[in-house]
């Protein structure tokens, strides 16, 4: 699906968390597949998504500076360093759960 398509189902299926962070946790899946060079969000592109989770939590790992950096020259390291980016990884597992 495209991005487009992905927000139209995400949100909504993030508003069921009641975190009231739906919008950013979308952003900041989009962000990440960015990226990660990914232009739509399948299964595939989904996986690639989710591998990259053990990666996200730890300050010191490559991929965790590198994504940082990359967030950082766009002015949005904040979804990151505050861990929207790490939140919104179990609700993606669950949203492409869902759509399998």
């Amino acid at each position: 699906m495209t991005f487009n398509e992905f927000k139209d189902s995400f949100i909504p299926f993030c508003e069921t968390s009641k975190s009231g962070k739906a919008h950013s946790y979308y952003n900041a899946i989009i962000y990440l597949a960015k990226f990660l060079n990914i232009d739509k969000i399948n299964y595939e592109n989904s996986l690639i998504i989710l591998e990259k989770e053990k990666h996200i939590k730890d300050k010191n790992n490559r991929f965790y500076r590198e994504f940082l950096n990359y967030l950082s020259l766009r002015k949005q390291s904040s979804y990151l360093k505050n861990g929207f980016v790490r939140a919104s990884l179990p609700l993606f597992h669950d949203f492409i759960k869902q759509q399998k």
